[in-house]
């Protein structure tokens, strides 16, 4: 049985609730058996939702995560490649805050790092005009609607953590003047021939939320925005494309996301928490492909089983991408959460109401998944 708990209205939930959690972490997992999906081969043990807890790995990942919390060192963990499931589809335009990320943020007492640039739609902290969303599933942030057109481009958010600093990740043409508005100030910068991803930074800003904008009549485009603290903190960032695949993650895809958001304007994280395979029915080389490539990092990746699924195609269907998963799983020495036996299949997960649709979790399905996570991440 998977774990269903009665979650508030407003998404809260009580001790008891927490209690609950930390019970079925410890005990009503044992014993359980595997999930039929799951490679009878595979060697690594399984106590409900978890595969492999004894990788080394998932110690480095809840060691960097405790000292961060303690303030001892920063942490950035991204929830990352991911799909419209990690985006938040069911819950915009709040999604930057309701999604799984959004809620583990707060149940861990940690902070954002990388915003990712989106349409308001989304998250409507952003505010945007003369840029869109790309078309195409493999690129993140925004582009200008009308290339070409010399009307003003800009993306503006309004942060959620008061930060001290902050750097957009903007890209366009050399020589292009870009404008950098702070809480109404505005200051120039004109960017280079360099390619790839240009840093315009806010620097020495009070230690409160801000007002940030980026514009410009050129061609810009905006991947997002990075905030820095003035003491080590815990950061959990994202990335997600609404209706992406593995393949549209790999490092050699078209407009290489994964090389953009983490190895071109910020740092390789400490963590991953990859979430993807939604879109993947029927299809395991490119799954198999995408775990490699985030073994290669040589950070601690934990992977997930998607949850909630059944409802928009047959169950069946995305078995094979599940045992792929687990493949890489025990191939990789990595961890996995499987968020399947945390809210269920479609099914049984819109039957105890976690579900906004056929596809995407509502506010209390997302609730229980980062639940699920930070109980693996706390230990």
């Amino acid at each position: 049985m998977p774990l269903f708990i009665e979650v508030m209205s407003d998404g809260t939930l009580g001790e008891r609730a927490i209690a609950a959690i930390a019970k079925y972490f410890t005990k009503a997992g044992a014993g359980v058996p595997r999930p039929a999906y799951v490679p009878a081969a595979l060697t690594a043990t399984y106590s409900r939702p978890v595969f492999n807890a004894e990788s080394p790995k998932l110690l480095t990942a809840r060691e960097k995560i405790a000292r961060a919390r303690a303030g001892i060192a920063d942490c950035e963990v991204v929830l990352g490649p991911g799909d419209s499931k990690n985006e938040g589809a069911g819950v915009q335009p709040f999604a930057g805050m309701q999604s799984v990320a959004g809620q583990l943020r707060r149940l861990l007492g940690a902070v954002e790092g990388f915003l990712q640039a989106t349409a308001p739609a989304w998250d409507d902290r952003w505010t945007v005009a003369g840029m869109n969303v790309p078309a195409e599933r493999s690129r993140i942030g925004l582009i200008p609607i009308t290339p070409g057109d010399a009307g003003v481009k800009s993306a503006q958010v309004v942060t959620s953590d008061p930060h001290t600093g902050a750097k957009f990740h903007v890209r366009a043409p050399a020589g292009a003047t870009v404008t950098l508005t702070v809480d109404g100030a505005t200051s120039t910068v004109t960017l280079t021939a360099q390619a790839g991803w240009q840093p315009v930074n806010a620097t020495d800003l009070a230690n409160t939320t801000h007002t940030l904008k980026v514009s410009s009549t050129a061609d810009i485009e905006v991947l997002g925005v990075t905030l820095t603290y003035p003491t080590p903190r815990l950061k959990i960032s994202r990335a997600a494309r609404s209706g992406s695949n593995a393949a549209d993650w790999l490092p050699d895809a078209v407009y290489e996301n994964w090389a953009s958001v983490i190895t071109g304007p910020a740092t390789i994280p400490d963590v991953i928490i990859a979430n993807i395979g939604t879109n993947d029915p029927g299809v395991t080389a490119n799954i198999t492909a995408l775990y490699a490539s985030l073994a290669g990092l040589g950070i601690p990746v934990i992977a997930t089983v998607p949850g909630g699924l059944g409802g928009h195609q047959a169950h069946s269907v995305y078995e094979p991408a599940f045992a792929a998963i687990y493949q890489a799983a025990q191939t990789h020495d990595m961890p996995l959460i499987d968020l399947e036996q945390v809210i269920g299949d479609y099914v049984a997960a819109a039957a105890a109401l976690l579900m906004a649709d056929t596809i995407h979790e509502n506010l209390r399905g997302y609730l229980l998944e980062a639940l699920a996570l930070y109980a693996l991440l706390v230990g």
